[in-house]
């Protein structure tokens, strides 16, 4: 028995770090402001309750927010309260912007009484997408005086420009979805094929369309990394992600169930070609243990 396992990989701008934490009222971060550096790790992003969106502006701003007055007017829709703050012994720093391209990630830092100034760092590590999507940044963070500003600092930044000087990083993927008609070959060895052109993509085709191109893919700008696999038993779940780590890994586990099947599997996704032209390796790791 054998069947085919292709699993797709979606970019999402899920990446984007807009918040993830509301303050549930025992948080322990200092109250005031004690006169030495607080780092992200001492703030907290915060997230308006269910219906509540922010107003969000076109031009990079950063919104010291003191009182529930304040934080009513930066945000619309929804019922009853936007976020559960003690404006007592807490304020919130909304920033927001539009990117140029597609938001890959959002860094981000806050420094209070920093060189004598607070200042909240925003940095934006944008894709080859043609997109320009609002982003916006809320941390809760130890109350700000009325008497001290914040000052905010954008950074624009390549993605994968940006991996190169941070090991350890994950990078998005995104999914090739092949034209109706066509199907990846998946009776090849098992190893990393780097497609650069319209020719060398047809030699991975098993079916082939009548009118269309293979995909929609410009190859002046992206490669696409393909590669076929074949497991003993079941594909329970398929995992892939681009990492950095002295260099580009593309890094693949198989997740094996216990049905003793032939099942072919696949990944097939495009990236940068700068990525591709870089000395770039695959793992590939064939597991029984559960997927988390």
């Amino acid at each position: 028995m054998k069947k085919l396992f292709g699993m797709t990989l979606i970019a999402l701008a899920g990446w984007l770090a807009t918040g993830c934490a509301a303050d549930d009222g025992n948080e322990t971060m200092p109250s005031g402001n004690s006169g030495q550096p607080m780092l992200a790790a001492q703030a907290v992003d915060l997230t308006l309750n269910p219906g509540w969106e922010w107003r969000m502006e076109e031009m990079n701003t950063l919104f010291v927010i003191r009182s529930a007055e304040e934080l009513a007017a930066r945000v619309t829709g929804g019922e009853g309260v936007a976020a559960e703050v003690d404006f007592s012994r807490y304020s919130v720093l909304f920033a927001s912007g539009r990117a140029t391209n597609g938001i890959q990630q959002i860094l981000k830092t806050y420094e209070a009484q920093h060189e004598g100034r607070n200042l909240l760092t925003v940095e934006l590590l944008l894709n080859d997408t043609e997109e320009a999507p609002l982003w916006n940044v809320a941390m809760l963070v130890p109350a700000v005086p009325v008497s001290d500003d914040v000052e905010l600092e954008v950074k624009v930044s390549d993605g994968y420009d940006q991996a190169i000087h941070r090991d350890g990083v994950t990078l998005p993927l995104n999914d090739l979805t092949l034209n109706p008609g066509w199907e990846w070959r998946t009776d090849e060895e098992t190893d990393l094929y780097i497609i650069r052109s319209e020719d060398q993509m047809w030699a991975h085709m098993k079916k082939w369309g009548s009118t269309l191109r293979p995909a929609d893919i410009d190859f002046s700008r992206f490669a696409v990394l393909f590669v076929p696999g074949r497991s003993g038993s079941n594909v329970a779940k398929l995992e892939r992600a681009l990492t950095f780590s002295s260099g580009f890994s593309l890094d693949i586990t198989v997740y094996q169930g216990m049905l003793t099947v032939v099942e072919d599997w696949y990944v097939a996704v495009y990236v940068a070609s700068a990525v591709a032209d870089s000395q770039l390796k695959y793992t590939l790791e064939y597991t029984q243990r559960r997927p988390d």
